[in-house]
């Protein structure tokens, strides 16, 4: 259909970490108010956001994205962290850290910039945090201090490092619930020999 518009963004699927993710909100839920989580199944690691892109632009998207995934080997992953966005006076997101023990998540994310400017769109000036929005914040009870909150929770945070061999171009459609992530595509890592 002519005409429509696909809101697009890359990141790569955390399924993986899907059981460690479900212990981590099931302690937040329990003592942080005033946030809408994000569904586990829905939780991922933004590489490039696009917005809106007309649907005839998706092909060579995917075949651009499929390039990179052939130069890129698997992204060792391990979750490290909770922290907020833009910081703990004046939470708006709450996530949990990424670390990136193979070391090659930094050159990826790069490379799909790189790739994503040279097709005419705009690219995220600011560094790199690799990171998996957990829930965003809608109100916070005055009297308690986010950040002491925070520091007190006993985070279920197990030193478990991962394997992602691919990575996703998603559609999201935003609902009054909240954003829903349909996938339109995948693009397998190199696989190593």
């Amino acid at each position: 259909m002519t005409g429509e518009w696909l809101r697009l963004f890359l990141a790569l699927p955390l399924g993986i970490f899907r059981e460690e993710l479900h212990e981590i909100l099931a302690v937040l839920k329990k003592e942080i108010h005033g946030v809408r989580w994000v569904p586990p199944e829905q939780i991922h690691l933004t590489i490039h956001f696009f917005g809106n892109v007309p649907r005839e632009n998706v092909k060579g998207l995917c075949a651009i994205m499929n390039a990179v995934s052939a130069n890129t080997r698997p992204v060792v992953l391990n979750l490290k962290g909770i922290g907020v966005f833009p910081d703990m006076k004046r939470p708006g997101v709450l996530w949990a850290g990424i670390e990136n023990p193979s070391g090659n998540l930094e050159k990826f994310v790069r490379s799909v910039r790189s790739e994503v400017e040279t097709l005419g769109y705009e690219i995220e000036r600011r560094p790199f945090i690799p990171h998996a929005t957990l829930g965003r914040v809608k109100s916070l009870p005055p009297e308690v201090p986010f950040d002491k909150t925070l520091s007190e929770l006993h985070l279920p945070l197990p030193s478990i490092i991962r394997t992602i061999d691919r990575f996703v171009l998603y559609r999201s459609e935003i609902h009054p619930a909240g954003a829903v992530h349909e996938k339109v595509s995948e693009f397998p890592f190199r696989q190593t020999v």
